[in-house]
């Protein structure tokens, strides 16, 4: 665990504790945390989010902006609640520049290279961050393409069917290949 990581459960532990919830704080502060609790997808998101905040903008007015913002996720009180302010926290760091410096807005993807790709889905509140890799190629998103057109040629009428426009809204390249072979890694 990261320094950045371990700050954050503090600090998201001390919001915890403020709110008289003691024993999801000493939870937090030692990772003990149950995934089958409700409380715990919340409480990931906002770990997952204070580090990032912390390794953006590691002084204290935008931390504590960023914790105001976080503390919506960290109470919400349903899933619909959940889903929305995951969605808004995303937004958020976003414009704060705190999703990392790897990833850009998708208005700045280069055309013609592997990408991964990025977006926050609102429908879905269990897994709301989705990643994939797509290639832009004449102002279209090839992989994104193919899925729409495969889906109108063999999926049942009244099938929920892929958006004509991909859903993405952040890029980033994909990490560069080691130039030394991993330990055990043989030539094919």
């Amino acid at each position: 665990m990261t320094d950045d990581q371990q700050r954050a459960r503090e600090l998201l532990a001390q919001e915890y504790e403020s709110r008289g919830l003691h024993q999801s704080a000493r939870d937090i502060r030692t990772n003990r945390m149950d995934e089958h609790l409700g409380w715990v997808r919340e409480a990931n998101m906002a770990l997952a989010a204070i580090t990032a905040a912390l390794r953006a903008a590691p002084d204290a007015v935008a931390l504590r902006t960023a914790m105001e913002t976080l503390e919506q996720i960290a109470s919400a009180p349903d899933d619909k609640g959940a889903k929305f302010n995951a969605a808004g926290t995303m937004a958020f760091l976003t414009t704060q520049g705190a999703v990392g410096p790897e990833w850009r807005p998708i208005e700045t993807a280069p055309e013609g290279r592997l990408v991964v790709v990025g977006w926050m889905d609102t429908e879905d509140s269990h897994y709301p961050e989705n990643y994939d890799f797509d290639y832009l190629e004449d102002g279209l998103w090839a992989k994104h393409a193919d899925c729409v057109e495969h889906a109108h040629a063999v999926a049942p009428p009244g099938s929920k069917m892929p958006k004509e426009q991909p859903p993405y809204q952040w890029w980033m390249d994909l990490p560069a290949f080691p130039a030394a072979r991993p330990q055990g890694v043989k030539d094919v």
